[in-house]
């Protein structure tokens, strides 16, 4: 008996920390957004750029980044050297490269936040170390922006929106 608990709890506890981010291309990952209604990040990446693998290493992996993104974001990739994808963005279509140059991508990585029903938030540029990251995320996720609020004050005020 003891022994069939013990696998259970293995089992469990390896599920927890098996856990990893799902990374979706553009339109996998708009039709999930406006399917769930939760808000997303586009990771502009290259393979060639230093800081998009420490972003991976560091704060992709991080735990309280990891499970708030597979919790409360869809999360896409793109790269716009080798995608073959077309995306469309506000009615209009686009390479990758482009889409990402109209978004106002200059530099890798790059990080693009839009609310849950696919609109543009703003674009992040460069590495962001996990303890700014999951910041970020929790004001994205409170909707501050939406209400005139900046990141600044929404940091001032612990994370709330109100006055």
């Amino acid at each position: 008996m003891f022994s069939k608990l013990l696998l259970i709890a293995l089992f469990a506890i390896s599920g927890i920390f098996a856990a990893d981010i799902k990374w979706y291309d553009y339109g996998t990952g708009v039709a999930e957004v406006k399917a769930k209604k939760k808000p997303a990040i586009i990771d502009f990446y290259t393979d060639w750029c230093h800081w998009c693998k420490v972003m991976d290493e560091k704060t992709f992996n991080e735990a309280k980044v990891k499970d708030k993104l597979i919790k409360k974001f869809v999360a896409m990739r793109i790269n716009p050297e080798k995608s073959t994808e077309t995306i469309t963005f506000e009615g209009k279509s686009y390479k990758p490269m482009d889409f990402a140059q109209a978004l106002g991508v200059q530099g890798f990585p790059a990080l693009a936040f839009m609310d849950s029903k696919g609109k543009l938030i703003t674009l992040i540029p460069g590495y962001i170390p996990p303890e700014t990251f999951i910041q970020i995320l929790g004001y994205i996720e409170t909707e501050c922006y939406a209400k005139g609020m900046s990141f600044e004050d929404w940091q001032k005020k612990a994370g709330k929106c109100k006055n």
